[in-house]
């Protein structure tokens, strides 16, 4: 029987009709008796149950599946002419009232179950399926089916136990804990319940959900895996070590001396096309991602383009998978005096979206390997880039659920993430020595200075006819005519290799590497991937390290502290055998000798002050961590800083705190310092900031040639100079650094329960992340956070649960009568309070409603809230911004500005930012047919005042809310009035009860009152409004203008109006007046916190303002500098497309930091005033 009407899109057809006639008669026949059947809708996917007349119901509604041309889930007989010894998936019994979100888990991971798979362009072949899937998927829907105990609705065993191992990873419960739990819940049920009775039972039943892992046996020496053809051996054919320990005779069972273990590739990235919740977001990059000037993801860089050039049948398909490697090792014990340490490879899609991208429940651990390889990393990736070139060559079968049709997914390496150390390792290029520079490699320019080689000739990178080419004494005592280092391709490098011989992999085999193969220690084992020579970026500088190294550089040295400075007496004495800079010789007296304080370096005193600056700051709360803790003023040091604090650090707080303490020639350069990093982090790039910051860094670099000694110069110094290069090519820095790899191996490390076997430990509690993770994302609602890897210790919550939950308060039932008698007019008894004829000549409203997300609440208090009663003005300028925010006036509303207009000397009534939801026909009705905007209509009401803008403004704000209150009243008492229902509850107003929060969390940033912060350590008070307002230079200026101008305000008050159905969220702020903001000559914005202007509109929405955080200004006292932060993501709304187009979007209004122009005067030789003076110096003897 021809079943071509499931593809008819016209579902009122008569053809379509008597289909589902049909089918329904077929299905009651193959189910005699049964009175619900899974329904075949597209929406239900044959993973839910519905009665029979529903089903006909939602396949007129929503259309049958297109590709369920065979109804082997109804009782339809299936041939597996290609299978004949495969089971059948039609022989299993119909589910009786399964739970509809454990059902889509199981139907997501055997998608087999769900649907009848057709391969692509081959219709009604049917798919052979693997016995041992079957198995487990007969065990799961045998679980799915069982009741807990006889009678019980609410669960299955099945449900059951995903619930309580979702609860024990996620709270970190330990396995005994568990076992009693589950021996209690099962003594408090009926006594014939199947609930398991311990953990490892409950384990079994998951074992369906998870992916499971292969033991491979490596040599004692990293010779070699005992794998494939020598997967049979005893004994290492290279250094003839025993497979085995040497164990008792009469012992069975052989012990291993090491094991790796794999974790198979195919199978997870399969995964992510299996769940509904990932197949679509994996073809993000391809069909939703903006190409233009700027760089929001991997995809957008020239990497990836150029990529997609050479391979475009690659590139034809979005599906396939472009993954990114990383690894780092770590100390599993978290004890320093031990040495073991463990070393996982990770991999990780760039197919997803930036709020996907890079998060831990994507991150697929590949290879566990015990104990540092060294170079013999290429023995363990062995099984992974096997598998990696047969994803390449012939890929691997796999459904995807967004369109339910096979596909071949195929896969490629893009590139790895590495730390300086594994970069070596990885990369087969050692980076150390006199060519440690992994990019330009043996043309890098380098010496031996103080005792250790440096890396120095940045003017290379100059244009040829730059005149610091030309100095000889303000460096390093020569003139530069090189060229910058050239780039060398993937084949080059590759015909290299293959001219050079190394010595096999192990630790027994030393051997001394000859001249020529310079750096080279190995071929690594990548260039067998077809493409791998082929790309234009194959490993990433990680600039996280190279940040925190750089910080610890230059801090150490320009606060001369013992141990972290590069101004030693070493490098003292290298400038007096290279002749320069006479001034910072060491001074010699018979016997001894004096180091001078160099002029770059601060003074004891100064060290203090800037370190009491430094812990004098507030940071906004869980943007930083109490950098207090590890400074030491007295001692004029700080030690302990993690690679975030050195972050902040460098970006935030030393340009503020060194600009009056340096010589102006050492400060710019560091400002200019600061600068790139804080622009090459950013979470958007533009391709014109990436060529300006490739321009700056070699100024930088240069110029601090010309202050600090070569010693100065490390290779974390040297290789900042390539950091834009690889930005331009593979777009932001935060898909490229380790920063998630680090937290997530601060994950695993707590995962070590048996210290005897670590990695076991390790790769269970992976595994079992794994499947409880695939699990986690299907439960909902609220879908909850992923689970920590961590089961036996107690939880750490996610310090602000629920970032995101939208708070909205519903009205109770119909006729429920407000609390107050004002809102009588919406239960149609209205009463005329307004004058008719002064609010008459705004027009009628007009019928235009859309939502409120971004005006209601979004977010949850954190404080208890007293209630107050505010004075009527206080309460009515409050509702304000609310309704400003809301409501367009003007005939021309749909043309109106994104903000409405005001005096300069009202910030909190100019700062409407989002699409208008309501319309106000606000044409004259005087007869005079003029109209334009709200201050232009109060001309015709008041011609002598029309030439007075701060007057007709003020006039238009004070008679506002009136108006529009009468307005609705009136139209109220039509019919088909067409009045929203928000705008009904708006214009009654908010309950006066109002409750007064001390903190408040609205977008996944948590806001302080200034009373609250006074007590705190943290400071979350800051905000900052951006306005598009009118600007007038007095109250009669003729010439008024407007454009964007932002404020900057503390928050005294939050309140939260009450308008019944939903809440509205406002502060009450002090704004700070125009006379207290000042820019200094260096870009900073200086504010005085104490001089308050504009308090007659003090009011602003909460979800138009930025959070930013303002510090002691050591330069001014009196003033502060105002410093801003990142945007937050907002992990708990994952998969939320246009809340992640924001994220991406929206950046910091400013990013903290100076314009520092180029240097224009050079440091020369300074002779005395290299030195600094009145200070102790230091002698030797």
């Amino acid at each position: 029987m021809s079943r071509r009407w499931i593809q008819n899109p016209n579902r009122c057809a008569d053809e379509y009709l008597d289909g589902i006639e049909d089918f329904i008669e077929f299905a009651r026949r193959q189910n005699p008796g049964a009175t619900r059947i899974r329904c075949p809708c597209r929406r239900c996917n044959n993973t839910l149950q519905e009665t029979i007349e529903n089903v006909g119901f939602h396949l007129v509604r929503n259309g049958m599946i297109e590709t369920y041309s065979i109804w082997n889930l109804h009782g339809e007989q299936v041939d597996h002419a290609s299978s004949s010894n495969a089971p059948r998936v039609d022989n299993v019994e119909p589910i009786v009232d399964p739970n509809d979100q454990v059902m889509g888990i199981i139907q997501d991971a055997f998608p087999f179950a769900s649907t009848n798979i057709n391969q692509e362009g081959e219709d009604d072949v049917p798919t052979p399926i693997d016995s041992v899937e079957f198995e487990q998927y007969e065990k799961l829907l045998k679980n799915a089916n069982q009741e807990l105990y006889p009678g019980c609705e609410s669960f299955s065993v099945l449900t059951a136990i995903v619930e309580l191992m979702h609860g024990k990873i996620k709270y970190r419960m330990s396995n005994l804990c568990f076992d009693y739990f589950l021996g209690v819940f099962k003594r408090m049920l009926p006594t014939d319940n199947c609930l398991p009775k311990d953990h490892k039972h409950a384990q079994k039943v998951l074992h369906g959900l998870g992916l499971g892992y292969e033991k491979i046996h490596a040599c004692k020496n990293n010779c070699m895996l005992f794998y494939k053809e020598h997967e049979t051996l005893d004994t290492c054919p290279i250094c003839n070590e025993s497979r085995f320990k040497m164990t008792s005779q009469n012992r069975t069972t052989k012990i291993p001396q090491k094991v790796m273990r794999y974790l198979p590739l195919k199978p997870r990235l399969q995964r992510l096309y299996m769940s509904t919740h990932t197949a679509t977001d994996m073809r993000w990059h391809k069909e939703k991602r903006v190409d233009d000037d700027v760089m929001r993801h991997p995809a957008d860089g020239e990497a990836w383009k150029e990529f997609d050039r050479t391979f475009p049948e690659f590139a034809a398909d979005p599906r396939n998978v472009r993954l990114g490697l990383a690894t780092d090792g770590f100390n599993p014990y978290g004890v320093l005096n031990q040495h073991h340490s463990t070393w996982p490879i990770f991999a990780f899609p760039y197919n997803l979206p930036p709020w996907k991208c890079m998060k831990k429940e994507y991150m697929m651990m590949t290879v566990l390997i015990t104990k540092d390889p060294g170079r013999s990393i290429d023995v363990y990736l062995r099984p992974l880039v096997d598998e990696l070139k047969d994803l390449w060559i012939n890929g691997v079968r796999t459904y995807d659920k967004s369109t339910g049709r096979m596909f071949t997914l195929r896969a490629a390496v893009m590139w790895t993430v590495n730390d300086f150390p594994a970069y070596a390792m990885v990369s087969g290029w050692s980076t150390k020595g006199y060519m440690a520079c992994p990019v330009c490699k043996e043309d890098v320019t380098s010496g031996w200075h103080a005792g250790k080689v440096c890396y120095l000739g940045h003017r290379r990178w100059l244009p040829w006819d730059h005149e610091w080419r030309e100095k000889d004494k303000e460096f390093d005592g020569n003139t530069e005519r090189r060229l910058r280092p050239r780039e060398w391709s993937g084949d080059e490098i590759l015909e290299q290799l293959n001219r050079l011989d190394f010595a096999p992999f192990g630790k027994t085999v030393s051997r001394t590497r000859p001249s020529t193969h310079l750096n080279w220690t190995h071929k690594p084992m990548f260039f067998e991937l077809p493409y791998w020579s082929k790309l234009k970026l194959r490993h990433n500088l990680d600039v996280m390290h190279v940040e925190k190294n750089v910080f610890d550089t230059l801090v150490g040295t320009i606060l001369d502290i013992e141990g972290k400075t590069k101004d030693t007496i070493k490098a003292r004495l290298d400038l007096e055998r290279m002749g320069i800079r006479r001034g910072l010789w060491m001074n010699r007296d018979s016997d001894k000798a004096r180091r001078d304080l160099a002029f770059f370096s601060m003074k004891p005193n100064d060290k203090k002050e800037f370190l009491k600056f430094v812990s004098s700051v507030k940071f906004p709360d869980g943007y930083a961590s109490n950098i207090t803790r590890c400074l030491n003023v007295d001692g004029g040091k700080f030690t302990g800083l993690k690679s975030h604090d050195c972050h902040v650090f460098m970006q935030r707080l030393l340009p503020v705190g060194i600009r009056h303490l340096l010589p102006e020639d050492v400060v710019k350069p560091i400002m200019l310092l600061s600068r790139f990093f804080s622009q090459l982090t950013a979470k958007t790039l533009r391709r014109t900031d990436m060529f300006q910051l490739r321009h700056d860094i070699v100024q930088v670099l240069c110029k601090f040639e010309m202050i600090f000694p070569p010693a100065f110069f490390t290779s974390m110094m040297h290789v900042m100079v390539h950091l834009p290069e690889e930005a331009l090519l593979a777009g932001p820095v935060n898909y490229r650094w380790m920063y998630p790899i680090e937290r997530l191996l601060r994950e695993l490390k707590k995962s070590v329960r048996n210290r005897a076997k670590p990695e076991g430990s390790i790769i269970e509690a992976w595994v079992q992340y794994e499947s409880l993770t695939f699990c986690g994302i299907r439960l909902s609602p609220p879908p909850p956070q992923p689970p920590p890897l961590v089961p036996w210790r107690p939880c750490r919550r996610r310090r602000h649960r629920s970032l995101l939950a939208v708070a909205v308060a519903t009205v109770a039932s119909t006729g429920t009568q407000p609390r107050r008698c004002r809102f009588s007019f919406l239960c149609a008894t209205p009463a005329c309070l307004f004058s008719a004829p002064l609010f008459d000549m705004f027009g009628p409203l007009d019928r235009t409603e859309t939502h409120m997300s971004d005006l209601i609440r979004r977010g949850r208090s954190m404080t208890t809230a007293p209630s107050s009663d505010p004075p009527a003005q206080s309460a009515s300028a409050a509702t304000a911004p609310a309704l400003m925010d809301y409501v367009v006036v003007g005939p021309g509303a749909s043309r109106a500005p994104a903000s409405s207009a005001s005096s300069v000397e009202q910030p909190a009534s100019a700062r409407r930012r989002h699409r208008p939801t309501d319309t106000i026909d606000a044409t004259s009705t005087d007869g005079t047919g003029a109209s334009g905007s709200q201050p232009d209509l109060h001309m015709h009401c008041y011609p002598k005042f029309r030439k007075r803008t701060k007057w007709l403004q003020d006039k238009h704000n004070s008679t506002f809310i009136q108006w529009l209150r009468f307005k609705v009243q009136s139209e109220l008492e039509e019919d088909n009035h067409g009045i929203s229902e928000n705008l009904r509850w708006l214009a009654a107003g908010p309950n006066m009860a109002v409750p007064l929060y001390r903190s408040y969390l609205i977008k996944g940033i948590k806001f302080n009152i200034k009373a609250q912060d006074d007590v705190r350590t943290t400071q979350n008070s800051g905000v900052y409004l951006l306005a598009h307002t009118m600007q007038v230079a007095s109250a009669k200026d003729k010439n008024r203008i407007l454009s964007n101008m932002g404020f900057y305000g503390v928050i005294q008050e939050i309140w939260d109006l009450d308008y019944q159905k939903f809440t509205i969220p406002v502060f009450r702020c002090d704004w700070i007046d125009s006379s207290g903001l000042v820019v200094d000559e260096l870009g900073f914005t200086l504010v005085d916190l104490s001089k308050i202007g504009h308090r007659n509109d003090q009011f602003v929405l909460a979800s138009q303002v930025k959070q930013i955080f303002f510090v002691d200004d050591p330069m001014h006292r009196g003033w502060s500098v105002v410093l801003s932060m990142p945007n937050r993501e907002y992990n708990d709304v994952i998969g939320d497309e246009v809340l992640g187009d924001v994220i991406i979007e929206c950046e910091p209004f400013t990013r903290g930091m100076p314009n520092v122009d180029t240097f224009d005067e050079l440091v020369g030789d300074l002779g005395g005033q290299n030195i600094r003076g009145g200070c102790e110096d230091i002698w030797i003897e």
